[in-house]
C-alpha cells in the first residue's frame, strides 16, 4: 500500500516538471539592412540576409517598396531574400521587409532609401561672336542630359529671358535667331533644365558693333531735275505718345502720316526700318526721327523730337511688424526721378505720408523716398497695410501684406486664492496664515507681457492693508499671472478692487476690471510656552512652565487654566509646576470666548547637558577629526506618565552641532517591566533615573578660529526650548610654519565682449532710418568712386535725300546694288509678330497664373534624423527539471521478487544567448558583436510641388532687305552732355573706349557702417585678445604643502613634528591680472587656507 502511494506521488511530480520545460514561440528577428542614400536613376540592392529566428528558421520574406509619391513599385524579385529595383524618383523611399517563421509567426523591418538628384544637364553655346546693331543670326543650344530626363531650355540676353523651348529625352539641340539692336558686348546664355530641376549653363559672348560706312557720299550739287523735285517733296510727320508710361516695360508704336517706309532713329541709334517702328524706351527723355524712303528727316509735327519714358515708381517693403506697435520700414524708387509722395494705409485708411517737399526725411532728388513708421493705433485684429508711391504724373505702385496685430490683453480670472478663512494679521504668526493672495490670470493675446499692468486701489481702511511687493509671473508665452498680498489686523471682509492696463507707445488703456473677497475670521489664541524650571535633579516635583508669552491675534486679553486629566483639579494663572504623577494640560481662553488647549506640554521639556569628553587622548594634528562623548544630565520623570504614547509622543529632544556630525545614540533607562537598564546603570541612580548619551565628531581646525564649538539639546517639537555647552579644545599640536609648492599652475580668462547687429549701407537715407531704429554710426570709409561720363551728342541731325528699294530676299539686292553705283547695301529690317509659347513651373501650392498639369513631385526640404545602433550580445543562465526513470528490483520472503521503477528528478543550469539592438548597452557586462546599422529618428521631411504651365509672349520677326542711296543736303550738329554715371574705373574705361563718350569728373563715394548691441558674448581662453574685455581671471593649481608643528607640552618643545599633503587650489578674481599677479594671488590663497591653518 505504501509502495503504491510512493509511485503515484512521483508521476505526479515528473507530469508537473516536465511541463515546464516546454516554451512559447519567439517571433523571428527582421533585418531589412542599414537606411540607403542614392542617386537618381541608380539600383538599390536590398539584403534580408541579416534576418534570422531565435528558435527555428525564416522560411517567408516580403518586400513592400513605397515611391515618394505615395504609390508602390516591385522589386526584381519581392519574396526572395535578396533583391533590387531603380530608384526612379527623387525623395525618400520606405522599404519594409516582412519575414516569417517556421511557427508562422511574422515580423517587420523598416530601411528608408533617399534618393537625390543625380548629375546635371550639360549644355554648350555655339554662334557668332561678332554682330552689326540690328543684324540677326542664329546661335545653336547642344544639350546631353544628366540624370534625369531633358525638360526645357531657356534662353537669355543679357540677363533677361527671352524664349523658352521644350526638349524631352537624353539629348537635344535647339537653334534661336538673335539682333541687338545696340553697340556693344552683349551676352547670350542658356540654361538647360530637367524634369528634377537640375541645370546647366552656358554662356557665349557677342561684340555688337557699328559698320564704318554709314551712308554714301553724294555729289555736292543735283545733277538732274528729280534731285531736285524729291527734296520738295512735303516731309511727313510723325505720329505716336509723347509722353510714354507703365509699371513694366515702356512700349510704343510710331508711324509717318503717309505711311511710307523710312528708318527710324532713337538717340541717333538706327533702331528700325518700315512703316512703323515698335520701340521698348528706357526711362528718360529720348531723340526720336526717322528718315522717310523720299528723303527728308520726319519728326513731330511741332518739329520737335523729343518723347519722354516715365516709369510708375516702384515700392518696396522692407519689414513689416505684427506687433501691438506696427513698425513700417519702407521706401520707393523712380527711375525718372519724379517721385511725389509715399503713403501709408492701413485698411484703405491714410496714416502717414511721406512728401519729397515736406519735412519727413527728405531724400534724393524724387529718386526715393523713405518712411520708418511706428504706428500704435492699429487696433488688434487682421488688417491690410499698404504702401503706395506716387510720382508727380499720377502714376502709383503699391505693396500690400495682411497683418495680425495682437491683442487685447483679456482678463480670464480675478479671485483669492487662498483655500482657508484668514486670521487676523500678527507679528507672531506666520505670514501665511494672515496673508490672502488676489491673482489676476490674463491672456495676452499675442502683446508683450511687460505692456500689461494692474493697479490696486487701496482699500483705506486701518483694518486692510496691501503688501507692498506683488509677484508677476508668466506659465505659458501666451499668459501673465499677477498676485498681490492683503491682509486684515481684525477679522472681517477683504475687499479688492482694482484693473488691468495696456500700455502701446504712448498711450496707456484699461483692458478690465477686476474685484475678489476673502475673510479674516477671528483667530483662537496661541499658546507659547518658557520653560523655567527644567526638573534636571533628583527628587524635583516636576517642570514649571510659564505660558505669559501666549498671545490672542485678535488683541484681547488672555485666561489661563492648567487642568488634570485624570481628576478635577485646576490651576489658574499663566505659570504652573507640573506633577509627574499627573497627565495635566492646559486651556487659553481670548476675550471672545474662543480657546486653545495644548497636551503636549512637555514638548517644551529638555534635559541638560553634562561637560562633553573628548575620546582622542593622544596629540591631534588641525586637520584630524575629534570626536565627543555627550550626555545629557540626569533626570527623574514617572515613565507610567510621560514615556506611554497615550496622546503622542510627549517628550522628544534632538541634539544639534552646527559644525559637526553626530551618532553612536545610546538611551539609558529602566525598562516597563521592572527589568535592569538597557546598558549598564550607574551607581546610586534611582530606578527611574534616565540620560541619553551621543558621540559627536569634527575637525580639529574648528577650535582654530576663536569662537568654541558648541552642540545643543533642543525639543523636536519647540526650538525655543535648548540647552547648548561648549566642546572643551583637544590636545592639538601647535604650528609653528609652513611653505607652499606650487605646481600644475594654470590662469584662464572670462571674456566678455558686446555683440552687434551691424548693417552696412552706402545710401545716406537708409543710414538716417537704421539711426532712428537705434543703430549708431560705427565706421564711414571711401567705397570707392563715381565717374561722370560725358557724351557727344546730335543736338541737330543731319539732313539728308535718301532713296530706298526693297527687295524679298538678300541675292536680289547683291544684283540691283552690283547694277546701280551709288546704291547700296542698307540692312534689312523685320516685320515684328508675336507668338505665345509655354514654359513649365513648379510651385508648392496649387494656385497662381497658369495651367495645372496634373503633374507632382516631392522635393526634399530637411534631412533625415538618424541614429547609428549597434548590436549587443549576452548570455544568461537558467534552470531546468529533467526526470530520469529508473527500474528497481524488490524480493521478499516466500513472496518473490518485483521489478518497477523509480523516477529521480535533478536540476540543470543551461545558458542561453540574447541579443538586441540600440545605440548604447543596457548592461556595461553586454558585449558588442561588431554590427551596427542605421535607424530612422525622425523622417526626412518633404515638400509637395505642383507642375505649371505658364504662357508668355515672344516675339519674331520676317525679314526684308533694303538698298539705299543717300546725300547729305546739312551736316549733324553736336555737343556734349551728361550721358551716364558708373561707380567702377573699368566700366568707365570700357564705356569712353567709344571716342563718343569721355570722363567729365570723378566724385568719391561712401559706405556706413552702423551698429546695435543686441547682447555680449562670453568665452573662456589663455590668451585674451583685450584685457578690458576680460570681467573674470580664473586661477588654479595644486600645492604641496607641509607645515611644522610644536607638542602643546612644554618638556617636548624641542621636538618638531612636520606633516604634509597635496591640495588643489582655485581662486578668481574680477577683471584682468597678469600672470605673475595671479601666480602671487593664488600663493597667498594657498598659505592662508591651507599653510597658515593646516
Amino acid at each position: 500500500m505504501k509502495f503504491t502511494e510512493l509511485l503515484a506521488v512521483l508521476l505526479l511530480v515528473t507530469s508537473a516538471t516536465t511541463a515546464g520545460i516546454a516554451t512559447a514561440n519567439e517571433a523571428p528577428l527582421p533585418d531589412a539592412g542599414l537606411d540607403q542614400t542614392v542617386t537618381r536613376g541608380a539600383t538599390v540592392h536590398l539584403d534580408a540576409g541579416g534576418s534570422r529566428d531565435p528558435d527555428g528558421r525564416i522560411t517567408d520574406y516580403d518586400w513592400r517598396v513605397e515611391t515618394p509619391n505615395g504609390s508602390t513599385t516591385e522589386p526584381d524579385c519581392g519574396d526572395c531574400e535578396r533583391t533590387q529595383f531603380q530608384a526612379a524618383s527623387v525623395g525618400e523611399y520606405t522599404v519594409t521587409l516582412t519575414v516569417t517563421d517556421d511557427d508562422g509567426a511574422t515580423a517587420t523591418d523598416t530601411l528608408y532609401v533617399r534618393v537625390d538628384p543625380g548629375e546635371p544637364p550639360s549644355v554648350s553655346l555655339a554662334g557668332p561672336t561678332q554682330l552689326s546693331p540690328g543684324e540677326r543670326d542664329t546661335y545653336t543650344a547642344t544639350v546631353d542630359a544628366g540624370a534625369a530626363p531633358l525638360d526645357r531650355l531657356v534662353w537669355y540676353t543679357d540677363g533677361e529671358r527671352y524664349a523658352t523651348t521644350d526638349i524631352d529625352g537624353s539629348a537635344a539641340s535647339a537653334d534661336q535667331r538673335l539682333q541687338f539692336p545696340d553697340a556693344g558686348t552683349h551676352d547670350v546664355s542658356v540654361t538647360a533644365v530637367d524634369e528634377d530641376d537640375q541645370r546647366g549653363d552656358a554662356t557665349h559672348a557677342v561684340d555688337v558693333t557699328t559698320p564704318t560706312r554709314v551712308a554714301p557720299t553724294e555729289p555736292d550739287s543735283p545733277t538732274d531735275s528729280d534731285d531736285d523735285s524729291a527734296v520738295t517733296t512735303p516731309t511727313p510727320d510723325v505720329q505716336g505718345p509723347r509722353t510714354v508710361t507703365g509699371n513694366t516695360t515702356l512700349d510704343a508704336t510710331y508711324s509717318l502720316t503717309n505711311e511710307t517706309t523710312a528708318d527710324w532713329f532713337l538717340d541717333d541709334h538706327h533702331v528700325d526700318v518700315g512703316r512703323t517702328a515698335t520701340l521698348t524706351l528706357s526711362p528718360g527723355r529720348h531723340d526720336l526721327y526717322a528718315t522717310p524712303d523720299r528723303g527728308g528727316v520726319s519728326t513731330f509735327p511741332d518739329g520737335t523730337q523729343s518723347i519722354l519714358a516715365d516709369p510708375a515708381p516702384d515700392v518696396h517693403l522692407e519689414r513689416l511688424t505684427e506687433e501691438s506697435i506696427v513698425t513700417v520700414d519702407a521706401y520707393a524708387t523712380d527711375d525718372l526721378g519724379n517721385l511725389q509722395s509715399l503713403a501709408v494705409l492701413v485698411d484703405g485708411d491714410l496714416q502717414h505720408t511721406t512728401t519729397l517737399g515736406g519735412i519727413r526725411r527728405r531724400s534724393m532728388d524724387g529718386d526715393r523716398l523713405t518712411t520708418l513708421e511706428r504706428l500704435t493705433d492699429v487696433p488688434p485684429g487682421t488688417h491690410n497695410v499698404t504702401v503706395r508711391a506716387t510720382d508727380s504724373r499720377g502714376q502709383t505702385d503699391s505693396k500690400s501684406r495682411t497683418i495680425t496685430v495682437p491683442g487685447p490683453p483679456k482678463v480670464m480670472n480675478a479671485r483669492f486664492v487662498n483655500d482657508e478663512p484668514l486670521t487676523s494679521k500678527h507679528p507672531k504668526l506666520d505670514p501665511e496664515d494672515y496673508t490672502g493672495e488676489f491673482e489676476i490670470d490674463i491672456d495676452l493675446n499675442g502683446v508683450d507681457p511687460e505692456s500689461v499692468s494692474a493697479e490696486l486701489r487701496d482699500p483705506r481702511k486701518e483694518q486692510v492693508s496691501i503688501v507692498p511687493s506683488s509677484d508677476r509671473s508668466t506659465s505659458s508665452p501666451d499668459s501673465l499671472t499677477i498676485r498681490q498680498n492683503y491682509s486684515r489686523v481684525y477679522g472681517g471682509q477683504i475687499n479688492a478692487n482694482g484693473a488691468v492696463y495696456w500700455v502701446r507707445g504712448n498711450n496707456r488703456q484699461p483692458v478690465d476690471g477686476v474685484s475678489g473677497t476673502t475673510h479674516a475670521e477671528l483667530s483662537n489664541p496661541v499658546i507659547q510656552l518658557e520653560l523655567v524650571d527644567d526638573q534636571n535633579r533628583i527628587g524635583s516635583r516636576g517642570a514649571t512652565f510659564d505660558a505669559s508669552e501666549s498671545f490672542d491675534p485678535d488683541g484681547s486679553k488672555l485666561t489661563f487654566q492648567w487642568n488634570d486629566l485624570n481628576s478635577s483639579d485646576k490651576w489658574t494663572g499663566p505659570i504652573k509646576q507640573l506633577n509627574p504623577r499627573k497627565l495635566i494640560y492646559l486651556n487659553v481662553t481670548d476675550s471672545q470666548e474662543q480657546s486653545n488647549k495644548t497636551y503636549n506640554i512637555l514638548g517644551w521639556f529638555t534635559p541638560g547637558l553634562q561637560t562633553p569628553e573628548a575620546q582622542n587622548l593622544e596629540t591631534i594634528f588641525p586637520q584630524d577629526t575629534v570626536t565627543y562623548r555627550v550626555r545629557t544630565s540626569r533626570y527623574e520623570l514617572s515613565q507610567a506618565v510621560y514615556e506611554k504614547e497615550k496622546f503622542g509622543k510627549i517628550i522628544d529632544f534632538e541634539l544639534v552641532s552646527d559644525v559637526g556630525s553626530i551618532g553612536g545614540y545610546n538611551r539609558y533607562w529602566e525598562n516597563e517591566n521592572g527589568g535592569s537598564f538597557d546598558q549598564s546603570r550607574p551607581e546610586g541612580f534611582a530606578d527611574s533615573y534616565i540620560f541619553h548619551e551621543w558621540f559627536v565628531s569634527l575637525p580639529a581646525s574648528e577650535f582654530l578660529s576663536g569662537d568654541e564649538p558648541t552642540v545643543r539639546i533642543q525639543s523636536t517639537s519647540q526650538h525655543e526650548s535648548f540647552h547648548e555647552v561648549e566642546l572643551p579644545e583637544p590636545k592639538m599640536d601647535n604650528q609653528i610654519g609652513s611653505s607652499v609648492d606650487l605646481w600644475e599652475f594654470d590662469v584662464q580668462y572670462v571674456e566678455e565682449r558686446p555683440h552687434y547687429e551691424v548693417e552696412r549701407t552706402t545710401r545716406s537715407e537708409r543710414k538716417d532710418a537704421l539711426q532712428q531704429m537705434g543703430f549708431n554710426l560705427y565706421t564711414a570709409r571711401q567705397s570707392g568712386t563715381k565717374y561722370y561720363l560725358k557724351k557727344r551728342v546730335k543736338t541737330q541731325p543731319a539732313k539728308w535725300k535718301t532713296d530706298i528699294r526693297s527687295f524679298d530676299s538678300r541675292f536680289q539686292r547683291q544684283l540691283f546694288v552690283d547694277r546701280n553705283d551709288g546704291w547700296q547695301a542698307d540692312g534689312m529690317s523685320e516685320e515684328r509678330r508675336e507668338r505665345t509659347v509655354t514654359d513649365s513651373v513648379w510651385r508648392n501650392h496649387r494656385g497662381g497664373s497658369g495651367e495645372f498639369t496634373g503633374d507632382t513631385r516631392q522635393i526634399r526640404v530637411e534631412p533625415a534624423e538618424v541614429e547609428t545602433l549597434r548590436e549587443y550580445e549576452y548570455e544568461t543562465e537558467y534552470t531546468v527539471e529533467v526526470t530520469e526513470e529508473k527500474e528497481r528490483k524488490s524480493c521478499l520472503p516466500r513472496l518473490g521478487c518485483r521489478t518497477y521503477s523509480i523516477e529521480t528528478t535533478t536540476e540543470e543550469t543551461r545558458t542561453a544567448e540574447h541579443d538586441y539592438w540600440s545605440s548604447r548597452p543596457r548592461n556595461p557586462t553586454h558585449d558588442w558583436t561588431g554590427a551596427t546599422r542605421t535607424r530612422i529618428v525622425e523622417r526626412a521631411e518633404y515638400e509637395k510641388q505642383y507642375e505649371y504651365h505658364v504662357e508668355d509672349n515672344e516675339l519674331y520677326w520676317e525679314q526684308v532687305y533694303h538698298a539705299s542711296m543717300r546725300k547729305k543736303t546739312q551736316p549733324a550738329q553736336y555737343e556734349w552732355q551728361h550721358h551716364e554715371t558708373v561707380t567702377t574705373e573699368r566700366a568707365a574705361s570700357i564705356l569712353t573706349m567709344n571716342p563718343n563718350i569721355k570722363q567729365a569728373r570723378t566724385e568719391p563715394t561712401c559706405e556706413w557702417t552702423l551698429r546695435r548691441q543686441d547682447g555680449t558674448v562670453s568665452r573662456i581662453t589663455d590668451t585674451p585678445e583685450q584685457q578690458s574685455s576680460v570681467v573674470e581671471t580664473r586661477m588654479t593649481a595644486r600645492a604641496h604643502v607641509e607645515a611644522r608643528y610644536l607638542p602643546p607640552d612644554p618638556s617636548l618643545r624641542s621636538d618638531v613634528v612636520v606633516n604634509e599633503r597635496i591640495v588643489d587650489v582655485t581662486e578668481t578674481a574680477e577683471g584682468y591680472l597678469p600672470t605673475e599677479k595671479a601666480n602671487n594671488i593664488i600663493r597667498e590663497e594657498a598659505n592662508e587656507t591651507h599653510a597658515e591653518s593646516f
